[in-house]
């Protein structure tokens, strides 16, 4: 096979790769430490946390939600925390700040009209309570910007969740 035939076969490759990769950037968002422990007492309150299907709880350091005890080493992230429980009873957390406006003063809210967050700024849509944090509409969608996702892990020597990056 010759030299030209061979470069020809890997752009054809190439090109039939790159265009078929619809990886969404969850990465726009800077890198900010998430440490939130929920403990069992906790999580019987839902203010402190979402453990119902499509019900979310917001951290947000130092005040929100109101009275939760944050410890000395708890952090909530770039713009603050989206805890929810989806319509499958698993648990999600995902930045507050809208990958599109990259400012942390600039947050998603929950639209419980449709049970999807939006951005009020650059009007984006994104799924929370399917556990994704993608883009369903909007400037987000086209740039293929998702929500920064957070891991919730269990702890059961304590019985707590710990909401981290």
């Amino acid at each position: 096979m010759s030299l030209k035939k061979i470069t020809y076969s890997l752009l054809i490759v190439t090109a039939i790769f790159s265009s078929g990769c619809s990886d969404l950037n969850d990465e726009v968002i800077p890198i900010a430490g998430v440490r939130i422990e929920v403990t069992l007492a906790q999580q019987q309150k839902k203010e402190y946390w979402a453990s119902s299907p499509a019900t979310y709880v917001t951290f947000l350091m130092p005040s929100i939600p109101y009275g939760f005890p944050y410890s000395v080493s708890a952090s909530t992230g770039y713009a603050g925390v989206l805890q929810v429980c989806g319509f499958d009873s698993q648990f999600y957390a995902f930045d507050l700040c809208c990958p599109v406006e990259h400012n942390p003063s600039i947050k998603i809210s929950v639209d419980e009209s449709n049970l999807n967050a939006v951005c009020r700024e650059c009007g984006s849509t994104y799924d929370i309570f399917y556990g994704t944090g993608a883009p369903i509409e909007g400037i987000a969608a086209q740039e293929k910007y998702s929500l920064r996702k957070y891991r919730i892990n269990y702890i059961a020597s304590t019985a707590s969740y710990l909401i981290s990056n």
